[in-house]
């Protein structure tokens, strides 16, 4: 027997006696009776004996205001205050682009997952900037700022 089998069987050896004496665990003659933890009754939301709930200090009204986290108001569409609005792309020119599409190509908007139905088509003849080439696909933008991953082979560059 290894040393670390003979410590584990000498540790378990120990532990049933220590249940069967009664000093760890095991069951016992009389069942266990909760202790008086709360004010009144056992919830979650009680307060533990001895201690009481605080009371808001200042003024007659006890109604509790949330600090101001917006520039303006509440809402989902707001912008959090000392966060600017993030900055809507430029839109691109014609001089801008780079590549033409050369056939009715898929496009993929987060990646060119395989598996994944394509986001779109772009059509042959479409021009678009070429922003990021990556082997077999190549990240690009149409004019009217529509981005996504199309096959390499499917660009040409403009002359």
């Amino acid at each position: 027997m290894t040393r670390k089998y003979t410590k584990m069987v000498a540790a378990a050896a120990i532990l049933s006696a220590a249940v069967s004496a009664g000093i760890v665990g095991g069951c016992q003659d009389e069942p266990a009776t909760p202790s008086q933890s709360t004010k009144e009754g056992t919830g979650a939301m009680k307060n533990p004996a001895g201690m009481e709930r605080p009371q808001p200090t200042g003024g007659s009204s006890s109604t509790v205001r949330p600090t101001e986290s917006t520039k303006e108001g509440t809402g989902a569409g707001k912008t959090p205050a000392g966060m600017s609005k993030p900055t809507p792309e430029p839109a691109l020119k014609a001089a801008d682009l780079t590549h033409v599409v050369t056939t009715d190509t898929p496009y993929y908007k987060s990646s060119p997952a395989q598996g994944k139905p394509a986001d779109g088509t772009f059509k042959s003849g479409t021009k678009v900037l070429l922003l990021m080439p990556m082997g077999s696909y190549s990240q690009v933008q149409t004019e009217s700022g529509t981005k996504g991953y199309v096959t390499t082979e499917s660009l040409k560059p403009i002359n």
